[in-house]
């Protein structure tokens, strides 16, 4: 029950509207229009991304603060993508879509808990994108390695659950970007599944023991879709699965990353982006 409080406390902040009045961001036709303003910055500017695979960023533009420390950016051109804002101070994932019109703030000393995202569209994409690197810092540490096999698992379930709460009350329109989000989840949680044995074992400094069945969760995930290969958690996952099949027999010469590629993937294309993944 207290982790359940004060998970709808964090989720509060980022989902339920300010009591403030909201700031509204004047919409250029097809553009999207980015601001916000952040408090406590010790910045000048920061640099946003955009993803153009799922390893790759290209820089957009380096977006400088204003002398009250708020920024404005319009695209001239525009795609729905996700965006990457980063500085010395936070590292941020977004996303924007023609049409948006984001408004954010947030406390440069502490921003996934302080963070706001305001705006006439695209707001809600932006809320559960930030509340899913929240749990991914909160959640992601070596002490869910350290659990046995039934309270990992029991931890595995309450972990998807917030993800999936936190998509569902994003109250997001959009129905790719909610199909994609979903999709994430699942390849999170897998690659912490195919990391627990060898986590566990250099944590504990000791064999873990498992259940006979314990790799049965791979025949739901070892599988190839449309653009399977853009997402990141994807292909976090399918590397992680190579590099382990290449550590048990010791071999990481080129001829056995090809091989152990084609055993998971089929699809040339994948198997292409796989390689220039990994080389």
């Amino acid at each position: 029950m207290k982790n359940l409080i004060y998970t709808l406390a964090i989720l509060s902040t980022l989902f339920v509207s300010s009591c403030v009045q909201e700031r509204t961001v004047k919409q250029y036709n097809e553009h999207i229009v980015f601001s916000g303003k952040i408090d406590n910055a010790s910045i000048k500017s920061f640099q946003l991304f955009e993803q153009v695979s799922s390893i790759d960023w290209k820089i957009v533009k380096t977006i400088e603060l204003d002398e009250n420390s708020e920024f404005k950016y319009v695209f001239q051109d525009s795609l729905a993508s996700y965006y990457r804002m980063t500085s010395e101070a936070f590292d941020l994932n977004i996303h924007l879509s023609p049409k948006d019109s984001v408004f954010m703030t947030f406390d440069a000393e502490d921003p996934l808990l302080t963070v706001k995202v305001k705006g006439e569209r695209g707001k809600h994409e932006n809320r559960y994108l930030l509340a899913k690197k929240f749990f991914i810092n909160k959640y992601f540490t070596d002490s869910l390695y350290q659990k046995g096999e039934d309270d990992f698992h029991k931890e595995l379930k309450f972990i998807r659950k917030e993800f999936l709460y936190a998509l569902n009350e994003a109250n997001i329109k959009n129905g790719d970007f909610r199909k994609r989000e979903r999709v994430a989840i699942d390849y999170l949680i897998a690659k912490l599944m195919i990391n627990y044995p060898y986590v566990n074992l250099l944590i504990k400094e000791g064999q873990v023991e498992l259940n006979d069945d314990y790799y049965g969760f791979k025949s739901s995930v070892l599988t190839e879709f449309p653009d399977c290969m853009s997402i990141p958690e994807y292909v976090d996952f399918y590397t992680n699965l190579i590099l382990y099949d290449l550590k048990l027999d010791n071999d990481f010469s080129k001829p056995a990353f090809e091989k152990v590629i084609k055993k998971y993937l089929k699809e040339e294309q994948n198997i292409k982006e796989m390689n220039r993944v990994l080389f």
